[in-house]
C-alpha cells in the first residue's frame, strides 16, 4: 500500500511540477522558443488552451495554468486520501481538509521544485561555467527571481556566487514546514 501511495504521489508531484513550471514561464516571461520550453508547452496546452477559452490571464498571472495546478493538486489530495483509507463522506463533509490539504501540497510542490531547479542552476555553473545552453537558459528565467534579490545583499566573492546557498536553506526550512 505504501508504494502505491508513493508511485501516485510521485506521478501526481510530476505533473503538477511541469504545470506550475509553464505557470512560472508565463510569469517571468521566459523565452517560448528555447526547445525545452517547447516541451513544456507541448504536454501542458491540451489543458491549458482549453482553460483559457474560459479564463483570461490577469496581467503576468497565467490564470489558466494557476486553475489547472490548483486542480492537480486537488486531486492528489482526494486520490491519497481515498486511498489512505478516509471514506468519500468524510472528505466532501468536510471539504475545509481538502482544501487545506491542496494548499499544503501546492505550497509544497513549488518549494520543492524550486529548491531542485536552484540545485540543477548550481551544479550546471559547476560543469559548464560560462557556457550558454537551452537547459542553463531555462533554469536561468525561473531562479533569477529568487536569486536576484538576495545576490543583492549577498555579493560575489572572489568570483563565487554564494547567494544560492541562504535560498537553498531558506527552502530546506519551508520544505520542514510543510512536509509535516
Amino acid at each position: 500500500m505504501r508504494a502505491l501511495t508513493f508511485l501516485i504521489e510521485t506521478s501526481f508531484n510530476i505533473v503538477l511540477s511541469i504545470f506550475l513550471i509553464r505557470m512560472t514561464l508565463q510569469w517571468v516571461r521566459a523565452n517560448f522558443s528555447n526547445p525545452i520550453v517547447q516541451v513544456v508547452t507541448r504536454f501542458t496546452n491540451p489543458v491549458i488552451l482549453q482553460l483559457r477559452k474560459v479564463v483570461p490571464p490577469i496581467g503576468k498571472l497565467d490564470t489558466a495554468s494557476l486553475i489547472a495546478c490548483i486542480a492537480i493538486a486537488a486531486l492528489m489530495s482526494f486520490s491519497l486520501f481515498l486511498l489512505n483509507g478516509v471514506e468519500m463522506n468524510a472528505i466532501l463533509g468536510q471539504p475545509k481538509f481538502l482544501l487545506l490539504d491542496t494548499a499544503r501540497r501546492l505550497l509544497l510542490c513549488i518549494v520543492q521544485l524550486y529548491w531542485v531547479l536552484i540545485l540543477f542552476t548550481i551544479i550546471l555553473s559547476w560543469m559548464q561555467p560560462h557556457q550558454h545552453s537551452p537547459l542553463t537558459a531555462v533554469l536561468s528565467e525561473l531562479t533569477e527571481p529568487l536569486l536576484k534579490p538576495m545576490r543583492r545583499i549577498l555579493k560575489p566573492i572572489g568570483g563565487l556566487d554564494l547567494s544560492p546557498i541562504p535560498v537553498l536553506i531558506l527552502l530546506s526550512a519551508l520544505i520542514h514546514q510543510f512536509s509535516i
